[in-house]
């Protein structure tokens, strides 16, 4: 028991006094540490802390009887503390997602997030801290205290005599570099073959393939691109050739994990060897600049395609008028994104341009024909591409066409069994039971059901219409000719002219190793018509929302404005 005089005086501030307060609440203190850490090392240092606290806290004891129950109640707050800086410690080290509890809108939640989810194990806490080491002092020093040492904004400015400000500015910084680090460590090479949560690219591919996405085929380019590896490695090699040591060194991993991604890469033709064993992309990658550079060329040449178009509406319009589409219930205004957007700035441009639309493409190893093309994902992807799509069989054919900037809209076509539906309804509206017969009994009064439900196909007493147009041969007679001058004239003073300085732009952005892939990067690169038509009031507003039938429509028989080809 302590001596009340004496701790009277420790609370005064005497030197001797406290130091014999502490002395007597040593034991007390190792002993709280001890069954709250179950670990004698830990319970030293821990003791110590409690033994600190008392200290600076002692002045504000209330009653001096109460000594030993406050001590006891004080270690019991600094054990949480440290177990809660423990907490974050392991977190930190173990996988790279700190779960920060104070509201702070300088700091992410989940600040230390790379590239892939869970990308460290536990086994990788060492290469963590070697990466800290690299650090600049004043960075490491501000994670740490913030991150290990649970102190708040206020009290790391206090403790280093900065502004709030710097330490926003620091803890911003450090966060960065330390990612970067680490996910060019060795350690992190077999977490990173694994597929990209968050990929650094994503792709696209133009031509002829069955079966390739998710496919099991040794070459699928969409499986041999997804880790987070060969991702790293293909931006280094982007447009400049390098060896496997330097792409080991590049990437921070093991040589022979390069050399593994790159034998599977160059089995699919998606790299290629260069002279001094070194490998280059196969294909394009395009970086933030290059796609800005890009899409200014594509605004550019939308502005003039889109000013020729509205040149020729009041033709366009004529030559619709002189169809049946008003008698089937659609009329110009909810036509003329399918005529002006589909009909000039898409099929038709296709047909009127088959030097770039109707290329060769390479047979790949797995049987395909196709082209890849790999872009970072640092920017925003366009809103306004038209996704169109149609599909055809002897009997006729459906399409549908879409853009990212109308809300639930994409362009998917009916399915097969869907289409026998469709087809059925070509001529007009017809008895259930006969479609359902037409369509295939079971099968065809459930593919009724979906064309009912999105609202392709309309039931009306016991009879079924198709809610979405339908053209023939009598409207590709009056349609056809104008759209394929328009096309014409469109290709001639707006498309071929931008195709002439294509192969410079390229060459400028260093991908002169690709010239026998530049014309189907035109063909990528798809003019950005759309918005400019928008804005001049050539296609009325944007929908805010859109019916399942919206952008669909159906043709029957041989219809040139569907088709592709010239």
């Amino acid at each position: 028991m302590i001596d009340r005089r004496l701790i009277q005086q420790a609370m005064a501030g005497e030197p001797a006094a406290l130091q014999t307060v502490l002395e007597g609440l040593q034991e007390q203190a190792w002993a709280i540490a001890r069954d709250f850490t179950h670990d004698w090392d830990e319970a030293e240092d821990l003791a110590q802390e409690i033994l600190v606290e008392v200290a600076r806290s002692l002045p504000a004891l209330s009653d001096p009887e109460h000594l030993e129950g406050w001590c006891w109640t004080l270690g019991q707050r600094v054990c949480l503390a440290w177990k809660q800086r423990e907490r974050r410690r392991q977190l930190l080290l173990g996988s790279l997602r700190v779960e920060e509890g104070r509201e702070d809108p300088s700091v992410a939640s989940r600040p230390f997030g790379t590239p892939e989810e869970g990308l460290l194990a536990e086994e990788q806490r060492e290469g963590l801290k070697v990466a800290l080491q690299k650090l600049s002092r004043q960075c490491r020093q501000v994670l740490e205290l913030f991150y290990l040492d649970g102190l708040s904004l206020r009290e790391i400015a206090v403790h280093l005599g900065v502004s709030e400000n710097t330490v926003k500015q620091r803890l911003h910084g450090g966060r960065c570099s330390l990612r970067k680090e680490m996910e060019t460590m060795p350690a992190t090479a077999e977490a990173r073959q694994r597929p990209a949560v968050k990929p650094l690219l994503e792709f696209s591919a133009g031509g002829i393939w069955e079966g390739i996405v998710g496919a099991p085929s040794p070459y699928n380019p969409w499986a041999l691109t997804r880790p987070l590896l060969a991702q790293q490695i293909l931006l280094q090699i982007a447009k400049t050739p390098k060896g496997v040591a330097e792409l080991a060194l590049a990437v921070g991993t093991e040589e022979i994990y390069v050399l593994d991604h790159l034998s599977s890469l160059e089995g699919a033709e998606l790299v290629r060897p260069e002279e001094g064993d070194r490998y280059i992309a196969d294909f394009f990658i395009l970086d933030q600049g290059a796609q800005q550079v890009l899409r200014a060329r594509s605004r550019e040449l939308g502005q003039r395609d889109a000013q020729l178009i509205a040149a020729h509406v009041p033709e366009v319009r004529a030559a619709f008028d002189q169809c049946r589409f008003a008698d089937q219930g659609f009329p110009w205004d909810s036509m003329r994104w399918l005529v002006l957007a589909v009909l000039l700035g898409n099929l038709g441009l296709h047909r009127m341009w088959p030097q770039v639309h109707h290329i060769s493409y390479p047979l790949r190893p797995d049987g395909n024909r196709w082209f890849f093309c790999g872009r970072t994902c640092d920017v925003a992807p366009d809103l306004w591409p038209l996704l169109c799509s149609t599909s055809s069989e002897v009997v006729g054919g459906v399409g549908c066409f879409g853009s990212r900037a109308i809300p639930g809209k994409t362009a998917s076509l009916p399915d097969p069994e869907q289409r026998k539906v469709i087809y059925a309804l070509l001529d007009g509206p017809q008895p259930v039971e006969q479609v359902e017969k037409e369509a295939g009994a079971e099968a065809g009064r459930t593919k009724i059901a979906e064309l009912l439900e999105v609202g392709i196909v309309v039931k009306e007493g016991g009879r079924l219409r198709l809610a979405v147009p339908v053209f023939t041969a009598a409207e590709d007679q009056v349609l056809c000719p104008v759209v394929d001058r328009i096309c014409r004239e469109v290709v001639a003073r707006s498309r071929t002219p931008a195709l002439q300085g294509l192969g410079d732009l390229l060459d400028a952005l260093g991908f002169d190793h690709l010239k026998s892939q530049y014309l189907v990067m035109h063909g990528w690169m798809e003019s950005a018509y759309l918005e400019p038509m928008i804005e001049m009031g050539l296609l009325g507003g944007v929908p805010k929302e859109v019916s399942g039938a919206w952008g669909h429509w159906a043709w029957k028989g041989s219809v040139r404005l569907m088709s592709r080809e010239n």
